[in-house]
């Protein structure tokens, strides 16, 4: 839940459970409010016993579904849930990457010139060297 600026829920009022008691049921001082406790005891069974209703009716692979995703869905720490959201953003803005592009035509035809240079600028000191061991040839 999320809480106001205040620390409350924006939903029943009450204080935001932090921490790693996020997830659990946050029970009122039963000496201070007996009245709050036994409500909110009361309230806690009755949804316990609707979700043992919807479980009971569940077909079998229903079952299997809703127990794979009950074990999945443990509650973790702030820092291991802050650092999953973080992977999740990461990976949809790597799926959102721009295609790559294909390839200029033009560039293509420049490089493929330039490696036709390349290869002439080869021989050509090929040649060069090989006219400076003649030279020290005939000089010997």
């Amino acid at each position: 839940m999320l809480a106001l600026a205040n620390g409350r829920c924006r939903f029943h009022g009450g204080a935001t459970p932090a921490g790693r008691a996020w997830h659990r049921v946050q029970y009122p001082d039963p000496i201070l409010h007996p009245e709050k406790y036994a409500k909110k005891v009361r309230e806690v069974e009755r949804r316990r016993q609707q979700r043992r209703a919807r479980v009971a009716k569940m077909t079998p692979e229903e079952r299997a579904k809703y127990e794979a995703r009950s074990k999945a869905a443990q509650p973790r720490s702030v820092a291991e849930r802050e650092s999953r959201r973080r992977d999740r953003e990461a990976q949809s803005l790597f799926a959102r990457r721009p295609p790559i592009a294909a390839p200029d035509p033009e560039v293509v035809a420049l490089e493929k010139e330039l490696a036709e240079v390349r290869a002439y600028r080869a021989q050509l000191e090929a040649l060069l060297a090989g006219q400076d061991t003649m030279k020290d040839q005939i000089d010997d």
